[in-house]
């Protein structure tokens, strides 16, 4: 699928995301089927899947199937006010 998107468009597919109602960010079963199938089509590629909530202090989780070990993992991750970095000069 990757090659397929980048030939045709010119970008890779990295991963997909999507909201869930009543800001329950758990990955359900046909998401995990999703990330499964995904993966496995994408063998060497790490993807990621993004599924948004309503909650600022925790907007979103992220999640990955390691093809490896066959787990879904969630990942950890912190979110960066780019423009306060930006005015500082970092």
């Amino acid at each position: 699928m990757e090659n397929k998107i980048f030939e045709k468009y010119g970008f890779y597919y990295i991963g997909e995301w999507h909201t869930h109602p009543n800001n329950n960010m758990q990955y359900s079963l046909m998401d995990m089927e999703s990330m499964i199938s995904i993966s496995n089509n994408n063998l060497g590629y790490k993807m990621i899947f993004i599924i948004l909530g309503n909650d600022y202090k925790k907007p979103f989780k992220i999640y990955c199937y390691n093809q490896t070990t066959r787990n879904i993992e969630e990942l950890t991750y912190e979110v960066i006010e780019v423009e306060k970095i930006l005015k500082r000069g970092e």
